[in-house]
């Protein structure tokens, strides 16, 4: 899909994982919720595209035009966005890891940005129906974190402070919560099947 013209399509939820959309242009795009893990994004035109809740994971962005991008709740993991334009674009409640590279002077925090990882403070953070499956949140103070309906399958959750969070309908299955202060969080509806709770 190299150097197309995709301006104003609707590709939203398409799984779009790997594909090689250098120098493509998706100006004004709808791509909510669609799967763009390692997909080859250098020198694209997402300006003013959606974005929102998009798999983003270890994509590559050299290059990119995001100004005015939406990417809301948007997962940035692993993702160099160092050579970016993220002028005006919304990132609020996009989540990436201690691996993931921003602009000179880019602040994500200010920009709404949650940072997981092991140790790292999200303290009631809205995660709610993110894939978070293998993740390492190991030690990280999670209290009154909403993780509603997130997949959490095998993530590593030991040690994390989960007091008042909210769980209902999130899978843990084979879960590591050894050691998690899980005091007054809601787990109704979550499935802790083969979950590692001592």
């Amino acid at each position: 899909l190299s150097q197309r013209d995709l301006g104003g399509i609707d590709l939203s939820h398409s799984d779009l994982a790997g594909a090689e959309l250098v120098k493509t242009n998706l100006l004004g795009g709808w791509l909510v919720g669609a799967q763009l893990t390692e997909a080859n994004l250098s020198h694209a035109n997402l300006n003013s595209s959606n974005l929102t809740n998009a798999s983003l994971q270890r994509a590559k962005f050299k290059g990119t035009d995001l100004t005015r991008a939406n990417l809301t709740k948007a997962t940035l993991f692993g993702v160099d966005l160092s050579q970016t334009d993220l002028k005006e674009s919304c990132l609020f409640g996009a989540v990436c890891d201690p691996a993931t590279q921003w602009p000179e002077d880019f602040d994500w925090e200010w920009a709404g940005v949650y940072c997981l990882g092991p140790n790292q403070s999200l303290w009631a953070a809205d995660l709610s129906n993110l894939v978070l499956i293998g993740i390492d949140l190991s030690g990280a103070n999670l209290v009154g974190v909403n993780l509603t309906g997130a997949d959490l399958w095998g993530a590593n959750l030991q040690g994390c402070d989960l007091r008042d969070a909210c769980l209902s309908g999130a899978n843990l299955w084979g879960a590591n919560l050894t050691d998690a202060d899980l005091t007054g969080a809601e787990l109704d509806t979550a499935n802790l099947e083969a979950a590692m709770l001592s």
